[in-house]
């Protein structure tokens, strides 16, 4: 509870009982905003410190003196916490992009699929750890992932984003759809939900890259501000976006190819995203399947948490949701990249 206000009591037997070591993990946890309360922080509400080798000093020195628990506080510190209902369900993530003419496409949603479900989803789980996964789409009915595509688009609408939004939520049990979280600003790291939803409809990182910088023009250009300077700047970016795709078949392709094991799979997305931003080659994606033989892969394909979801995706049928928000985003997909998702072809 004292975490959620930023603040931390430390006591003299939980200090003087840790090693050097020990004191210096818990100093670094401290400082970490993400698990800690971080720095700057006040020692009783009147000693302002500024760094954890001082809050050691202070530490070592006032228990030392009396052994009185010590309350830390940071200058980030809240006075009010919210509280809600627990929800039991399926928790997601679904993002929402636009055509052409402004409306909402909702992409594949991600679920959240936790190993042990009494983990709670939180940063570190998130972002370092490998205990949660990410599925796309649902698991559940064609029917409740189209309700979840319904609610986020009409959120979308309400609220009258741009461009861009990751909404997230939880599917229950019974098949009601509750949001809690809308972003406009999604995580951008290439593990990223919005990332791997993009790449279900044929957009890599580099192309879903130009598809928001594109598009959030054409949103300045909508909103009346700066106009003349955002057309000219759209019209310029229009025809880059056209001579690259007019240019890429002509590209000298760079072959990648990768076996079924987990490591070469992670060797091969991490290549295949630095050829992708390249303006010299185009990536040729070859993945070694010990049954199926060597097969040409699309970029669907190369965010897939891991070689077992790969090899799933392939030998199964293509879910109807994927191949609707395909059809969907058809438009948008070919004036980025200059054609359809590929089809997985064997090697020649």
């Amino acid at each position: 509870m004292l975490q959620s206000f930023f603040q931390k009591t430390i006591t003299p037997q939980e200090w003087v009982t840790l090693s050097y070591e020990e004191k210096g993990a818990l100093l670094q946890q401290i400082t970490n905003l993400d698990e800690g309360i971080a720095f700057p922080l006040f020692i009783n509400e009147e000693k302002l410190c500024k760094h954890p080798a001082e809050l050691w000093e202070e530490l070592d020195t006032r228990f030392a003196e009396q052994y009185e628990p010590v309350q830390l506080s940071s200058i980030h510190s809240e006075d009010a916490v919210l509280f809600e209902s627990f929800v039991k369900g399926q928790e997601f993530s679904c993002g929402v992009i636009q055509d052409f003419d402004g409306k909402p496409l909702a992409l594949p949603p991600s679920e959240v699929i936790k190993d042990d479900e009494d983990i709670v989803f939180d940063f570190k789980t998130k972002y370092i750890t490998s205990v949660v996964r990410k599925g796309i789409p649902i698991r559940t009915s064609l029917e409740n992932n189209e309700k979840v595509h319904a609610y986020v688009k009409e959120t979308f609408r309400l609220f009258a984003f741009g461009a861009c939004a990751r909404i997230d939520g939880f599917l229950s049990p019974e098949g009601e759809v509750l949001l809690h979280d809308p972003n406009t600003l999604p995580g951008m790291s290439p593990s990223s939900f919005i990332f791997k939803q993009m790449a279900e409809i044929g957009l890599n990182v580099t192309d879903s890259l130009t598809y928001f910088i594109r598009f959030s023009l054409r949103e300045r250009i909508r909103t009346g501000k700066f106009t003349g300077i955002y057309r000219k700047e759209l019209a310029k970016l229009d025809a880059l976006i056209k001579d690259r795709t007019a240019h890429l078949a002509s590209r000298p392709t760079k072959l990648i190819a990768f076996e079924a094991t987990d490591e070469s799979y992670e060797i091969a997305k991490k290549l295949y995203n630095v050829l992708t931003a390249s303006a010299e080659w185009r990536p040729l994606l070859v993945y070694k399947h010990p049954e199926l033989g060597e097969l040409v892969i699309n970029a669907a394909y190369m965010a897939k948490p891991g070689i077992v979801d790969l090899n799933a995706s392939l030998t199964e049928p293509l879910h109807p949701l994927i191949a609707a928000c395909r059809e969907n985003a058809l438009e948008v997909t070919r004036f980025i990249t200059g054609d359809s998702v590929p089809e997985v072809i064997a090697y020649q």
